[in-house]
């Protein structure tokens, strides 16, 4: 089944997350983040758009973009093959670096659009890498915090939380440092939007936790099947190759589940014992949208 098109249109505000494969750490050293980054202000020169914000961990990435004339894909298309090819020549191999294509949402209101800066900036302290996002050298926070416009530009987002520059400052670090909820996206943007007044109604309409799926946030392949079905003796056949109906229908809602929880093909052929070409074979047939 063909994916869905992305929506593409000048102006638009991306919020932008891509992970490596099989999580790997394709970020895990300084000189790795340092490269990419690097490319990332290039191609910032090479084509029409501005990062407002971005957060490089270890095994992934976040973007906020906001393109001009250059569609989002080009960007990232880009962005990832020289980092790819830079990554597998750095380890002398060959392979996938980047898990499928990456994530992208529209942002289309102002409070989501704030939010999702804080919950960015603040992915390092969620991770328990750092307990400030002052400590942590690779998000686009320094350039916020000190109103620094290079290749960030921070003043999208800065005059929105206020028209003075001192009290949007203000307002920043104070949405930076408010404890919320690290845990839980949408009960942190309950609390962000009530302490600051922002528009709550309209954030949750846009609001997609599918997007903000993360390691270690979302539950297991074991507890996505006991949704499904509760009978362990079935799994078991399953496993074991058994034919029947119900079980195909098991399989269909366990990985529509799976593939929400942002869990790849792989995995799920091998939580039921099967082959990633099995698992394909079921989404195009019961037309399972695999992308969310």
């Amino acid at each position: 089944m063909p994916r869905p098109p992305r929506i593409i249109y000048s102006g638009a505000i991306y919020h932008i997350y891509q992970r490596g494969n099989n999580k790997e750490d394709i970020f895990k050293e300084e000189e790795y983040k340092k490269f990419f980054l690097k490319q990332l202000k290039n191609l910032n020169i090479r084509f029409d758009f501005n990062i407002l914000a971005y957060a490089i961990m270890s095994n992934h990435y976040h973007f906020l973009i906001k393109t001009g004339d250059t569609p989002i894909s080009d960007i990232i298309f880009n962005l990832n093959n020289i980092y790819a090819k830079y990554y597998n020549e750095k380890l002398n191999r060959s392979g996938h670096v980047f898990e499928s294509r990456f994530n992208s949402k529209v942002v289309l209101d102002d409070a989501y659009l704030i939010c999702l800066l804080r919950y960015i900036h603040r992915n390092p302290v969620r991770a328990n890498i750092v307990k400030s996002v002052d400590e942590y050298r690779w998000t686009s926070h320094y350039f916020y915090k000190n109103n620094i416009n290079n290749f960030v530009y921070p003043s999208f987002i800065l005059n929105i939380l206020s028209n003075n520059l001192k009290d949007s400052l203000k307002i920043y670090n104070n949405l930076m440092m408010e404890e919320g909820d690290d845990c839980n996206f949408k009960k942190d943007l309950e609390i962000i939007c009530k302490k600051f007044s922002f528009n709550l109604e309209s954030s949750l309409s846009f609001l997609d936790l599918q997007d903000l799926a993360e390691p270690g946030k979302r539950p297991s392949l074991d507890e996505i099947w006991l949704e499904v079905n509760t009978n362990k003796d079935e799994l078991h056949l399953i496993r074991r190759g058994f034919k029947r109906r119900n079980f195909t229908n098991y399989k269909v809602e366990f990985i529509k589940k799976a593939l929400k929880q942002n869990y790849t093909i792989t995995e799920i052929a091998k939580f039921l014992n099967v082959s990633p070409s099995a698992v394909s074979k079921i989404i195009i047939r019961k037309d399972i949208n695999p992308t969310f």
